[in-house]
């Protein structure tokens, strides 16, 4: 799946394009999924918005992702996923914000006060410089290059360790987003136009 990224740098609108390849490869070290932790297993994520600024010339992101989510029962500790290479500054659950601990690719977030079943939207506010792919699509990581035609491109391969390279999730196979997820322009807040294909993304241009 490829899709196209529209993001301002330098007072310059530039487009970048985001390609997550979902293939398989025997060799390849599975770290996504495994046990499913019981704080988890009562959360049921619905719906991403990732909105990251990507930085060419530093090879880093900063931005945040809200994941909504339905909890099955009340809870005081949420978790989520998400690598150590990006450091989170802040966390609000339905606005309010809570204390929380980021250690061995987990994020552990602990409530004041016990959140009801229910909906839920989680913000996570972070910035790092994710893992680079050293041999792309056989290695996990970002690869930060240019199209034939000189635009920027960024390729994330995250096959066998899963979304949280570059946002915070539920790292499970079990739990797919049931509303999908958007990315974001960061410096709008709107979702941008997302398309499949090369073919697709040069339209855009103009």
């Amino acid at each position: 799946m490829i899709i196209p990224y529209l993001m301002k740098k330098n007072s310059r609108t530039i487009f970048t394009s985001l390609c997550l390849l979902a293939l398989s490869f025997g060799a390849k070290a599975q770290t996504s999924g495994g046990k499913l932790k019981p704080e988890q297993a009562i959360m049921d994520v619905r719906h991403y918005t990732i909105a990251l600024n990507c930085n060419f010339a530093t090879k880093s992101v900063d931005g945040s992702t809200i994941v909504d989510v339905i909890m099955a029962q009340p809870t005081k500790v949420l978790m989520l996923d998400l690598m150590d290479s990006l450091h989170v500054s802040a966390i609000t659950v339905n606005g309010k914000k809570e204390i929380f601990d980021h250690k061995n690719g987990l994020i552990t977030i602990n409530m004041a006060k016990q959140l009801p079943a229910g909906k839920a939207s989680i913000k996570v506010v972070y910035a790092g410089r994710p893992r680079i792919a050293k041999n792309p699509p056989w290695d996990d990581g970002f690869t930060w290059t240019q199209d034939s035609t000189g635009h920027q491109w960024l390729a994330v391969t995250a096959e066998g360790t899963g979304g949280k390279i570059f946002y915070p999730c539920k790292d499970h196979p079990s739990d797919e987003p049931n509303e999908g997820a958007d990315n974001v322009d960061n410096s709008s807040e709107k979702p941008c136009c997302c398309r499949a294909g090369a073919a697709e993304r040069g339209k855009q241009k103009g």
